[in-house]
């Protein structure tokens, strides 16, 4: 039978920074599929580019698994994994003219375009 493996999935994830008196994330589960459009909303400080950020290893896991296509991201050479894998930055990275589709969809269809541009498959 053949297992539907999320493309990623954040098991249990928490993050504490020192002198931080609460945690930055706090045992956060959820998967995207493949396929699926996911997007991270929330309020400022809510921990959200924290996430983002522990997928391409640029922040690490205090507790619990980031994994990629059921490989836990620290098993990846950090600097190819983030050459890989693509995302839409905040603020300063989108262009206030567009909307969010025409912001995100050059990137998106780049990335279809091109051979091996997923670091799992």
């Amino acid at each position: 039978m053949v297992q539907n493996i999320p493309i990623v999935e954040f098991k249990n994830v928490t993050k504490l920074y020192p002198k931080m008196s609460k945690p930055a994330v706090d045992n956060i589960n959820f998967k995207i599929n493949k396929g699926e459009f996911c997007c991270l909303i929330g309020t400022s400080g809510s921990g959200k580019t924290t996430l983002m950020r522990m997928i391409n290893r640029m922040n690490s896991v205090t507790k619990g698994k980031v994994l990629i296509k059921g490989k836990n991201v620290k098993e990846f050479n950090p600097v190819f994994l983030r050459r890989h894998i693509g995302y839409v930055i905040q603020s300063n990275g989108l262009m206030p003219h567009m909307t969010i589709r025409q912001n995100i969809a050059p990137k998106i269809i780049k990335m279809a375009k091109e051979k091996n541009s997923c670091c799992c498959k």
